[in-house]
């Protein structure tokens, strides 16, 4: 094979004029530019962004894989003066004739490269020729945490339809991959939008999030002090670019610590009451202790994470409605900026439930200055906030119970409230149905889920029937 400027297709060189790169070229690929290709791809794997080959490519095994391209297989290089800084191609996905219409895009730049918009041009060519070539679906797998390439992907109409479980290899440990596609032009089907609604119904289980779509995890009770799998699953969950915020209570560390200074704590309606010298530990504990130690797990596991509270950029403003709670806050405002901040930089946040006290008026110079909030309330008013996809507690018990002590699968939002008024539900589990009712205002769907469990929160999400699901 020979892809070249007497390929049957036409395929003639392209100038960029405008680019603010000045005069890129883009053209077909020839022989000659088997050794630059090669030269980027092993960089690629060198730096760990090809994450499916980690084997460097010999300059025969290039050789091989070029010369075995078809004309129905395009392999384009993009050109700066006189440097290839990029190539792409379309390659069979299967050897199957039913496939014959599904090529697998493959697309690498040189470094330095990313962010000035070689691969658009790659991938915006490619696809514009795709069509002439009669193929009519193009598929690709990436890492992940490649957020960049993610970005591109979807600029152009890829989705993501599924994970390749362990498929993928970084510093020798299997990683999973997300699977995207794109349809061009779909054989006897005249309405692309009906064929995405089917899919999306098809789509079960960890599709339905996986599109970088964000969920908010509350985690406590059974999470914090023993050795689950909570933590484990929300760096898989990273990694296969689901986004997790999490926000953890830490109640029976403070209760700990409150005792050895003497202290006992009280509750009202399961909501801690506090006083200032109990604010003063639950702020330690909480932002400090607890917080830090979440984080730091989370990053021995393989993940990325940055710890903050609701104090931090003023993420979270409350006052006090109750005084009988003592300093314990109602949420006025959420601010996602810092949230956004973080997830932008590709980190897990981490958040610790302590909120800058306002007034039911505004800031007021003369009280002090932060506040208690329950972590279930923190959780639904984030959730809210941003819009998740979902939000989960994960506790130490099977769900919610009803006054037979039987456990619900499912609850409308209507029944979950008479259960909180009727008083079915009480201590604990009362601030977290009003979380959840909280979170539905915005969010899709609100899960218990018993963390003690092993895979509680990942199962949950690839479509097992636990806990208790409220819509």
């Amino acid at each position: 094979m020979n892809i070249s400027m007497e390929s049957p297709i036409e395929f003639p060189y392209q100038e960029f004029p405008g680019s603010p790169l000045g005069k890129v070229i883009l053209r077909p690929a020839a022989e000659y530019d088997v050794e630059t290709i090669r030269e980027i791809q092993n960089h690629a794997i060198e730096d760990r962004i090809a994450g499916v080959e980690t084997e460097f490519h010999s300059v025969q095994e290039q050789l091989d894989w070029y010369r075995n391209h078809s004309n129905q297989e395009p392999i384009i290089v993009i050109q700066y003066g006189k440097k290839v800084i990029g190539w792409a191609s379309l390659s069979n996905f299967s050897h199957r004739k039913s496939y014959a219409g599904v090529k697998e895009l493959s697309i690498y730049l040189e470094r330095g490269w990313a962010g000035k918009g070689i691969g658009s041009k790659l991938l915006e060519h490619l696809l514009n020729i795709a069509p002439k070539l009669e193929i009519y679906k193009v598929v690709l797998n990436t890492l992940p945490f490649n957020r960049e390439g993610i970005g591109l992907f979807r600029k152009f109409g890829f989705r993501t339809v599924g994970v390749w479980k362990a498929q993928g290899k970084l510093d020798n440990r299997w990683v999973d991959m997300l699977l995207m596609e794109k349809h061009l032009n779909l054989p006897k089907v005249g309405n692309l939008n009906q064929v995405n609604q089917i899919e999306s119904a098809l789509d079960g289980g960890i599709h339905s999030i996986i599109n970088s779509e964000t969920i908010v995890v509350k985690i406590g009770g059974s999470t914090l002090g023993n050795h689950d799998t909570t933590l484990d699953n929300l760096v898989t969950l990273q990694h296969r670019g689901v986004i997790p915020i999490v926000v953890h209570g830490g109640g029976k560390v403070i209760t700990n610590w409150m005792a050895k200074q003497g202290v006992m704590p009280q509750f009202i309606r399961g909501l801690r009451v506090t006083d200032a010298h109990s604010l003063d530990i639950a702020v330690a504990v909480l932002t400090g202790l607890v917080n830090k130690q979440l984080v730091a797990a989370i990053g021995a596991l393989g993940g990325k994470a940055i710890g903050i509270s609701g104090v931090d950029d003023k993420l979270l403003e409350a006052y006090i409605s109750d005084p009988t709670l003592g300093l314990v806050g109602k949420i006025k405002t959420v601010n996602p900026d810092p949230i956004n901040i973080i997830i932008k930089a590709g980190a897990i946040p981490v958040i610790a439930p302590i909120a800058i006290r306002v007034s039911d008026t505004g800031l007021d110079k003369d009280i002090p200055n932060m506040l208690n909030i329950n972590a279930d309330t923190v959780a639904g008013e984030i959730a809210a906030s941003i819009g998740a996809s979902q939000l989960i507690f994960l506790t130490d018990v099977a769900g919610v119970f009803d006054s037979s002590k039987r456990l619900i699968k499912k609850l409308t939002r209507q029944q979950a409230k008479s259960l909180v008024e009727s008083g079915v539900v009480s201590g604990g589990m009362t601030p977290k149905l009003k979380a959840c009712l909280k979170g539905l205002e915005k969010v899709k769907v609100s899960r218990v889920l018993d963390g003690r469990k092993p895979g509680a929160l990942l199962d949950a999400l690839e479509g097992e029937n636990s806990g208790t699901i409220i819509v």
